[in-house]
């Protein structure tokens, strides 16, 4: 009897362990949806990278997505502080704004220059494209 009593507290303590890893599997997503629930509707191609960075982005405002070392490549913001937030971390690293039109932002840290162009991702995060150059003398 002690054997069987055994064996069915193994077979409950699998079936919890798997019901908790079906609901992370089902939940965690759905998670990522409440916190941006517009991405559905998103007109991004790629929108695999933006989807793995929104929760982080959430939380610290600014999140690189692809691109080279420096500040060259795409970046997830929170839409309601693109500028403020960008700002910030630029000047952390010695860039002073300069510039904006429209959705552009322009700094400069000596004789280089970089630019960010921002396009509405979904409704709380906006995707910046950011490319620095060097004017030609």
């Amino acid at each position: 009897m002690t054997s069987q009593g055994g064996r069915r507290r193994k077979i409950v303590r699998l079936g919890a362990a798997l019901a908790i890893l079906l609901g992370l599997w089902v939940g965690l997503p759905l998670l990522a949806l409440t916190i941006n629930p517009k991405a559905l509707r998103q007109q991004e191609a790629d929108a695999s990278a933006l989807f793995r960075a929104a929760p982080l982005t959430a939380l610290i405002g600014t999140v690189k997505i692809s691109g080279p070392a420096g500040w060259n490549g795409r970046y997830l913001t929170r839409g309601w502080m693109v500028g403020h937030t960008l700002s910030l971390n630029l000047a952390l690293d010695g860039w002073t704004f300069t510039w904006q039109g429209g959705n552009g932002l322009g700094f400069t840290r000596g004789k280089e220059q970089l630019g960010a162009l921002c396009n509405r991702f979904s409704g709380g995060f906006d995707v910046c494209n950011f490319s620095t150059w060097k004017p030609k003398p």
